[in-house]
């Protein structure tokens, strides 16, 4: 969908590269996500989407909720992206004390400061991510459920039943709007900070 909520393109993909190739569903999860056998005998397989979304994400900022699986499976290279994943901005994430693991109300100074990392960056390595948790002595970030995030800045209660690609997509989607220049500029001063300590260790 578009930055207004609008659906651009929605379709069911069925998990083979081409109509002719055999595959198999172990668990449709029909609970979850209300999808049957008989939703997949006419949707398109991968090879008649993959153009068809590549050209859609093209220069594009691409905002949603733990993108990382998401962006793999379609094969999508997140470097040639802007991606703003809900679930890495610590606006949306819980603070919890290293020893018991029970959540700390971070102030308004820490969601607010500009200097502060908005991301777990896609290009980052493992053991950097681990060397960061480290340099938080006493509490940990953590990430938290897309449900949990909109029921308490929404006050929208989504994945009630079936999941919905499209209501949890508006979800992430009005998440991001409603605090779009506070993340846009953690973002911008996160990529600046990187490109100045990239200039300065290659010097």
């Amino acid at each position: 969908m578009n930055f207004y909520g609008n659906i651009v393109f929605d379709t069911l993909v069925k998990p083979c590269l081409n109509h002719d190739d055999k595959y198999t569903v172990v668990d449709f999860r029909e609970w979850i996500t209300g999808i049957k056998p008989i939703d997949l005998q006419q949707a398109p397989c991968f090879a008649n989407i993959e153009p068809i979304l590549k050209k859609i994400v093209k220069g594009k900022t691409i905002v949603g909720h733990s993108l990382a699986d998401d962006l793999k499976i379609l094969q999508v290279d997140p470097k040639e992206l802007e991606i703003r994943d809900i679930s890495d901005i610590e606006l949306f994430m819980s603070k919890v004390d290293r020893d018991s693991r029970s959540p700390i109300k971070m102030s308004e100074d820490e969601l607010s400061s500009p200097l502060r990392s908005p991301l777990k960056n896609f290009n980052q390595s493992g053991s950097s991510q681990k060397k960061m948790r480290k340099m938080k002595a006493n509490y940990l970030i953590q990430k938290r459920k897309l449900k949990e995030i909109s029921e308490e800045f929404l006050n929208a209660k989504i994945q009630e039943g079936h999941h919905s690609s499209i209501i949890d997509a508006r979800a992430a989607l009005a998440l991001y709007r409603m605090n779009y220049e506070d993340i846009e500029i953690k973002y911008r001063c996160h990529e600046a900070l990187q490109e100045v300590t990239k200039n300065f260790t290659t010097k």
